[in-house]
């Protein structure tokens, strides 16, 4: 029955799609497809969106209602989303409640489902990745990422809390705990096949599944509280961020300029990963940076805040924050699985892989973005700060 009750979670969304469609007025599909290439083109997410273009058959196969029996094949998240922000655009366009139409996290939850409808059990794909159970992927994890090679484990902040949840959640936790720790394995095996390969006289073990996996993820999720990101840094600022880790020669220190800055070349391909930053302005004011450090630091947030692939949203110095170090979240491109955690630290990283800790980290990420401001508040902002750094005229 797996098949079947895919075909009905795939249903619930389309059906999701069509009350919007509805409610934001009936807009024809031509009319989808114009706004959406407007959107597109925009360079920032829509409604937390970014936008793709929609042809005609990606509309028509949306939203056309579909003969009894015909099966449906899972929609593409991008092209699903997309719809999702066209529709509501075009609903506020025209005076509509946006409020009364079904939200986005309603909708990723739809999608979302439409995975675990047909997702093995937790023992099953434990057996189909050479593991025992769960539990011995876990412990097998644990083992390439722990202590010789530097690498930390973080027990589940949530531990205790599945008491009394259902045993579908609990199987499906299981499923996510396996596919991840799995990742971590496989990709800790990988070296020295791996693009940093070059640089390892300066990678920390605790860092290299991180830089493994940096250049294939779909999207890039992070919270910065004390430094700005090093995929968002020039190379200046980069340079005065790694001289304050500690005793480090200037040999070593260009070095790790030199990685941080072909870590950025992903930002410039024809399919970057989508980059959605919470930082902390502290990053950005007096405290170790020289003021023509600082202001280029900031011009160049104000460009990259320009790519229609890249937020960035600033969050009040002395907010409440999560942590001293960053919280990452890193989504692959494959559909269905579990998004990874990465907590970087002065001198160690943590790659939590627990049950629960998926939804526990990333409700704490989209808690801090609610407390941010907004990305156009955030330019704002940026151009505020950049003007207190401009040199006066003598």
């Amino acid at each position: 029955m797996p098949n079947e009750e895919r075909q009905i979670k795939i249903a619930d969304v389309i059906s999701l799609l069509q009350e919007n469609r509805h409610i934001s007025g009936d807009p024809s599909f031509a009319a989808i497809e114009s706004l959406a290439e407007d959107l597109a083109a925009r360079p920032q997410p829509v409604l937390g969106v970014v936008v793709k273009e929609l042809p005609h058959t990606t509309v028509n196969d949306l939203l056309k209602p579909r003969a009894p029996g015909r099966r449906r094949r899972r929609p593409r998240q991008d092209f699903v989303e997309s719809l999702w922000a066209t529709l509501a655009v075009y609903g506020i366009a025209h005076g509509k409640n946006k409020n009364a139409m079904h939200s986005l996290a309603e909708l990723r939850a739809r999608m979302a489902a439409i995975d675990a409808a047909s997702t093995p059990s937790g023992a099953d794909l434990a057996r189909a990745h050479g593991l025992a159970d769960a539990t011995s992927a876990k412990a097998a994890a644990e083992e390439l990422l722990n202590g010789t090679h530097g690498c930390c484990s973080l027990a589940s902040p949530r531990a205790g809390d599945a008491g009394g949840a259902v045993r579908a959640e609990v199987d499906a936790d299981q499923v996510r705990t396996v596919q991840r720790c799995a990742k971590l394995r496989d990709t800790r095996l990988r070296s020295p096949r791996v693009w940093w390969y070059g640089f390892r006289d300066v990678v920390p073990p605790w860092f290299e599944v991180y830089l493994t996996l940096e250049p294939e993820l779909e999207s890039i999720r992070t919270y910065a509280p004390r430094r700005v990101p090093g995929l968002l840094q020039t190379p200046a600022y980069a340079k005065h961020a790694i001289a304050g880790l500690g005793a480090l020669s200037p040999v070593e220190i260009a070095r790790r300029v030199e990685l941080r800055l072909a870590r950025q070349q992903i930002l410039h391909r024809s399919d970057p990963p989508v980059l959605w930053h919470v930082i902390e302005e502290r990053a950005l004011l007096p405290g170790g940076f020289p003021d023509d450090v600082r202001r280029d630091q900031i011009r160049h947030l104000l460009d990259l805040a320009r790519l229609p692939h890249v937020c960035i949203q600033l969050m009040p110095s002395g907010g409440d924050g999560a942590s001293d170090g960053p919280l990452t979240l890193l989504r692959l491109p494959e559909q269905g699985f579990p998004d990874l955690i990465f907590l970087e630290q002065a001198n160690h990283g943590l790659y939590p892989h627990g049950p629960g800790d998926e939804r526990y980290y990333a409700g704490l990420f989209n808690s801090l973005a609610t407390q941010a401001s907004t990305p156009d508040a955030s330019v704002h902002r940026l151009h505020d700060l950049l003007g207190r750094l401009q040199p006066e005229d003598h």
